[in-house]
């Protein structure tokens, strides 16, 4: 009688331990559906020259601190050390957020959208954010299969030093719709220690 019990026990637990292996199995097969948090996030960094021109694209992989986040002081630094190349240096223009957070019950339809690729109406824009101001960015968990898409951009224009007659020196800023100069006169004096700042608005 305890022969015959031990092997429907066995049986049971041949039956159970299949079930958890088909389930496993299969949970790996969607495990690419499953929101995950972000530990890393890509950066392009997209540097204007003084013609309004794109003149090189630079691109690396941020690993992040705190997952979901980078900190004022990570984003301070990330300027900071792509701000010069080859000896030129550069301004931030603008600081925009791709971050891709749909629910995975909602990607068989942003997969089928037409409008998903492109365009002003395009669904995927809903995943872009511009940032206005120099802080700490939160980011939302993503979808495995989109991870390699969060990406932070960074575009710099060039800044162009000018001297004039007077030796006052002139710091040019160049974007598409305003110019900026600021006129910094340098004293000969060294008693004189005060900077004057004129802006003109072009």
């Amino acid at each position: 009688m305890n022969e015959e019990w031990e092997k429907e026990w066995e049986e049971d637990t041949i039956l159970d331990s299949k079930w958890i292996e088909d389930f496993q199995s299969q949970d790996k097969k969607y495990e690419k559906y499953y929101k995950d948090d972000l530990h890393h996030i890509k950066l392009h960094c997209i540097y204007i020259n003084a013609n309004n021109e794109i003149e090189r694209i630079k691109k690396e992989e941020v690993h992040l601190r705190s997952p979901n986040y980078i900190s004022r002081e990570e984003i301070i630094g990330i300027l900071k050390r792509n701000s010069i190349i080859n000896n030129q240096r550069y301004s931030v223009l603008s600081i925009l957020k791709y971050n891709i957070d749909i629910e995975p019950s909602d990607v068989q339809f942003f997969l089928m959208d037409k409008d998903s690729g492109s365009g002003s109406n395009s669904s995927s824009n809903t995943f872009l954010t511009s940032i206005k101001n120099i802080d700490a960015i939160p980011l939302n968990q993503s979808i495995n299969m989109f991870s390699n898409l969060n990406n932070l951009l960074v575009i710099y224009n060039e800044k162009v030093m000018l001297t004039n007659n007077n030796n006052n020196t002139i710091t040019q800023h160049h974007n598409n719709t305003t110019k900026k100069i600021y006129i910094n006169p340098v004293y000969r004096n060294k008693k004189h220690n005060k900077t004057q700042r004129v802006t003109l608005s072009l």
